[in-house]
């Protein structure tokens, strides 16, 4: 209901606007050409529509689009698809209010320059009176006439159902409304008095804006006289009745529906609470299992280390005493006779070993050779 309504402000208010605008700029240049005063430059130049295109109409849409729901609205019942966009009261808004614009400005654009005493321009264009018609400042005052009756026309466009306070639920659903009000009034005053020459404008004094002021607010007592007429409109769909049979079988049939979707969303939720947990249980053991084979490898490599390490030690070893041996039998190998008597000289074994020295004249009974037992050193050869 909000939105529609909303769509509803929005519509009836940028319908009266455009409809201002564009025809009093074909009007306003018809009646210049038409005019005897020798100027090229029309009413509304290209800037100043583009002026209310980017920056009057952005705003004061989105001031009337972004009101917050009220309570008020509840009663107002359902909009049925069938109803027109644009309901008869909009078209009464449309086109009374684009009515009373059109003909402020054209009346402007024909007296104004006196009432305003607008001044700048070429001696050649002033009139008897010494004011200009069509000049510069003449056209910044009905521009911004122009600008304020569009500010003002957005409290009437809050309206839809005839109220007669225009101001109703501004503090409390319009938070919006006043700050961008207050925003296109701020720019459209720095606009003329700073930026005139890029407007093809002249800056205004004091008393001109309150002249421009006082012929806008004009546009709420038109809104109230709009809003008074009796203007035979459709009326929404009434709320269901919770005293009637149908009333009672549609709110059973939505609690009905409310709860079946409820408990189907619940199921949805348990089944996927369901597989996460088996995710995560599969993901815990699948996790476990890594870690006890990852626990195993390092047993399985520290053990065949160890092993390794054993077999290096007993391979050293075994190369040690080989290395001994060798030296043994080296030494043994030294040790032994040079010659062997024969075996019938006699029974027991005289060996004879070499001198010690050439000046030695004794000779030695020869000893056992190490490493041989007494028995067989004795034994015959």
């Amino acid at each position: 209901r909000v939105l529609t309504q909303n769509l509803h402000k929005f519509l009836q208010f940028h319908g009266a606007a455009c409809t201002t605008v564009l025809v009093f700029t074909c009007v306003g240049n018809v009646a210049v050409q038409a005019s005897d005063y020798q100027t090229t430059q029309s009413l509304m130049s290209v800037a100043q529509l583009l002026w209310i295109d980017l920056v009057l109409v952005p705003l004061a849409s989105a001031a009337l689009i972004w009101e917050s729901p009220r309570r008020e609205m509840l009663p107002d019942g359902l909009v049925s698809q069938t109803a027109p966009l644009l309901t008869k009261r909009m078209l009464v808004f449309i086109v009374g209010h684009a009515l009373f614009q059109l003909l402020c400005m054209l009346f402007l654009s024909i007296w104004g320059h006196q009432w305003f005493r607008c001044t700048r321009c070429p001696v050649t264009e002033q009139d008897l009176y010494g004011y200009c018609r069509f000049g510069a400042q003449h056209r910044a005052v009905l521009f911004s006439v122009l600008v304020l009756f569009q500010v003002l026309n957005v409290f009437n466009a809050r309206k839809l159902r005839g109220e007669h306070n225009p101001f109703e639920g501004l503090l409390t659903g319009g938070l919006f409304t006043l700050p961008a009000l207050c925003l296109i009034v701020a720019l459209q005053v720095c606009a003329i008095q700073f930026a005139g020459k890029y407007l093809h404008c002249a800056p205004l004094d004091w008393r001109q804006w309150v002249l421009c002021a006082a012929f806008a607010v004009a546009e709420l007592p038109v809104g109230c006289l709009l809003r008074l007429m009796p203007v035979a409109d459709a009326r929404p769909l009434p709320p269901p009745s919770d005293g009637s049979a149908g009333g009672k079988a549609a709110v059973s049939a939505a609690m009905e529906r409310a709860a079946g979707e409820r408990a189907a969303g619940e199921d949805a939720v348990t089944v996927l609470r369901q597989e996460l947990n088996a995710l995560q249980q599969l993901h815990i053991g699948e996790k476990q299992v890594l870690q006890e084979q990852v626990e195993e490898a390092r047993r399985m490599a520290a053990h065949i280390t160890q092993e390794l390490k054993q077999e290096l030690q007993d391979l050293k070893e075994t190369i040690r005493r080989q290395g001994s041996l060798k030296d043994l039998q080296r030494m043994h190998d030294s040790n032994l006779p040079t010659s062997l008597p024969d075996a019938d000289t006699s029974s027991s074994c005289t060996l004879a070993y070499p001198r010690t020295s050439d000046t030695a004249s004794h000779s030695h009974v020869a000893s056992p050779p190490r490493g041989v037992p007494d028995d067989e050193a004795t034994a015959a050869p």
